[in-house]
């Protein structure tokens, strides 16, 4: 019976920590879905400059 419990506490920490790590990497991802947009909008503004000279 001890074993089965400690199972269940390991499976509730397994749980959590996967949780965690799916949160994080939707963190990840809208900050690199920000800095794609970040660069897509310098490359324009650099080749707006490059076409006014």
């Amino acid at each position: 019976m001890e074993e089965v419990e400690r199972l269940k506490h390991n499976k509730e920490s397994l749980q959590l920590e996967l949780q965690m790590h799916e949160e994080e990497r939707k963190v990840f991802e809208l900050q690199m879905q920000n800095l794609k947009a970040r660069l897509l909008k310098m490359e324009e503004q650099q080749e707006n400059t490059v076409s006014n000279l």
